[in-house]
């Protein structure tokens, strides 16, 4: 876990207003930060373009969005990388379950690459 050394608080009205930390830092965070975003806002527009207009599959598009691995996202959602490959091709429709693993290991809802769920 890396410790905040170098944060300046910045106070407007003797309230603490903005927190700047080091860059480096800030490049260890963002994944995460961009995963929150994406929860928060539902489909960001970048997706649904990248969807629409380069038709890519859900699960890809949100995948590359998000700055995930293809091997990293399949660990975490317990497949092989292969496997999820195929799916990111747009073969065949994966299983309600493995939809759901793929979803968690992005952070995501299972509506946000699955549109009937």
């Amino acid at each position: 876990m890396i410790e905040h050394t170098n944060v300046q608080i910045i106070k407007q009205d003797g309230n603490p207003a903005f927190a700047i930390i080091p860059w480096d830092e800030f490049q260890a965070i963002e994944p995460a930060l961009k995963r929150h975003r994406a929860l928060r806002d539902g489909i960001p527009h970048a997706v649904v373009q990248r969807m629409a207009i380069d038709g890519l599959v859900a699960i890809r598009a949100w995948r590359e969005h998000l700055g995930l691995e293809q091997s990293t996202v399949a660990e975490k959602a317990g497949m092989k990388q292969p496997a999820l490959a195929r799916i990111e091709k747009g073969g065949s429709k994966p299983q309600s379950a493995t939809l759901k693993r793929i979803a968690k290991a992005m952070g995501l809802k299972l509506d946000q690459i699955d549109f009937h769920a």
